[in-house]
């Protein structure tokens, strides 16, 4: 932990001595969040490059996801299929289910 809290996340010795092992987790997560973040960014801004450099040679309208896909466009479209459309059908069997 004292490698990546000095090394990785910059922290001072003085500083992560004082840190409770609670408050260094929530460190770590949201540092890891902003790296993974960062790496997505980065994957991004490379298929939008290949994106825009393959386009013009292409018969067809291109979307990103067509050049490459990541494993979180697949999150994204499971998050987005999840959410159904409130009907009155499905009130009452969720209704039926919780009676």
């Amino acid at each position: 932990m004292l490698a990546i809290a000095l090394g990785r996340i910059g922290i001072s010795y003085n500083d992560f001595i004082a840190l409770t092992p609670f408050e260094f987790n929530k460190i770590y997560d949201s540092w890891y969040k902003w790296q993974e973040q960062m790496m997505r960014e980065r994957w991004e801004q490379t298929r939008f490059i290949a994106m825009t450099n393959i386009t013009p040679h292409s018969r067809k309208k291109l979307k990103a996801t067509d050049i490459i896909r990541f494993p979180w466009d697949v999150e994204k479209k499971q998050k987005n299929s999840d959410t159904k459309k409130s009907t009155r059908e499905r009130f009452e069997a969720l209704k039926n289910i919780i009676n």
